[in-house]
This record gives C-alpha cells, structure tokens and sequence, in this order.
C-alpha cells in the first residue's frame, strides 16, 4: 500500500525519497525507480524492490488459499476454516483484483484480535486500494 502524506511518499509505512519531478525515487539501499507518474513510481518499488519480495510470495500464497477455496461448495465455509486454523496470519491480498468476488459470510478479521482492521486490500483498476471490511 501506498500513499502521499506530507510531501511525501509511503510505501508501507516507510517514507520513500523522491525527486521534486514525482518520477523519480531512490530507496534507502541506493536503488531508483522511475515512472511516468506517482503511482507508476510507487508500483515500480512495490513491484521490484527486494524488501517487498516477501511480501509478494505472501499475497502468491493467500491467493492460492484463496482460490482454493472458491472451487468448494462453500466457499466462505472453507475460507473460514482455514482463517481458523491459521488463527496468526493476517490474509494479504493487496494488489488482487477481486472486485467480482462475493465475500459475504468471510471471515475478514485479523484473526485473534478479533478487530476488522484493512487486512484484504485489492486494486480495482484505479490508484489506491479498497478495503473489503464493509462488504
């Protein structure tokens, strides 16, 4: 996720240098990404930087889990049962587009805090993320 806060720009959490132009930035470890427009430049970092690696073999994996359990007969059933086993993961599925998904009766909380907090984010052909909570 990102966003520009304050003149700057946020990747996860973590203030990114950018040159005045909006197309240029440099990570900490010395590594530039260009792009046409801000958020081409945040999805060039999103999308190469080895720090997000991890980060895009989580959301390959949920993605999996969750496809899996769309081909069961009760999709939310098994989605559910597996969020139960796995009680610790926060599902990451940012960047998927799963606007066409029916999502009612899925267990979208963040697993033993019980609370709703934006776990499953996904980009619906726009800029930004939309948050499935209130599906």
């Amino acid at each position: 996720m990102f966003e520009w806060l304050e003149g700057r720009l946020w990747i996860e959490g973590r203030p990114v240098g950018i040159d005045p132009s909006g197309r240029v930035a440099t990570l900490v470890t010395g590594e530039t990404f260009m792009g046409e427009t801000l958020s081409d430049v945040a999805r060039a970092i999103i999308d190469g930087a080895p720090e997000f690696e991890a980060r895009r073999d989580l959301i390959k994996r949920h993605r999996k889990v969750l496809d899996r359990c769309a081909r069961k007969r009760d999709p939310a059933k098994s989605w559910n049962a597996w969020r139960q086993k796995h009680p610790n993961i926060a599902p990451m599925l940012a960047e998927e587009n799963l606007a066409a998904r029916d999502f009612t009766g899925f267990d979208l909380g963040s697993g033993e805090t019980g609370s709703n907090i934006a776990l499953i984010s996904v980009c619906v052909d726009a800029p930004g993320h939309q948050d499935l909570r209130h599906r």
